[in-house]
């Protein structure tokens, strides 16, 4: 089964999207309603699309509300693995065991892709793995723009200047005789 996850859970949700654009605080707690915390099981699809219109004053349905918890979901779980990711960073960059952007942005991705599989997180590692390809990508080219630069600096090097023959004036005559055809 490929998962594909096309949508960044951080970028701008579209003007009509009614329960993305809520203030934070009432998507924490419509989420907290249909999926649940420590203090209560979470409702159906049908249960919290009737407790928003009725208690909220807010009309959606069901898929809308499916969406929602998928994307505020995902979008949960992406920024507390990734404050987990900063944190970690922070404490290896004062232990001096990161010294550059490479490697930081290297122990990163490592970090981050360990916690989406202890999390055993699906979503989350399908974005990962999808970041990881292109990453992966990125540095195959640079790699092979790379080579062919030293190749193209080592063939320069090792080609000789042909020098052209100079030829006499009476080679020229009669070359240009051959050519016009009177000769």
């Amino acid at each position: 089964m490929k998962l594909k996850i096309d949508k960044d859970p951080n970028r701008k949700p579209h003007a009509r999207a009614v329960l993305k654009n809520l203030p934070k605080t009432l998507q924490a707690e419509v989420y907290e309603h249909l999926a649940g915390s420590e203090k209560m099981m979470g409702q159906g699809l049908q249960s919290t699309t009737n407790w928003l219109k009725d208690t909220k004053n807010i009309n959606t349905n069901n898929t809308s509300l499916s969406t929602f918890r998928k994307w505020y979901g995902l979008r949960v779980r992406f920024n507390d693995t990734g404050e987990l990711v900063k944190e970690m960073m922070e404490k290896c960059k004062k232990q001096g065991l990161i010294k550059t952007v490479e490697q930081e942005r290297r122990v990163a991705q490592i970090f981050f892709n360990r916690l989406t599989i202890d999390k055993q997180d699906p979503e989350l590692w399908a974005l990962v793995e999808n970041v990881n390809l292109d990453i992966d990508k990125s540095d195959r080219e640079n790699q092979r723009v790379k080579m062919e630069k030293e190749e193209h600096k080592l063939t320069l090097k090792t080609k000789k200047p042909v020098k052209k023959k100079e030829i006499t004036a009476d080679e020229r005559q009669l070359r240009i005789r051959q050519i016009l055809g009177t000769e």
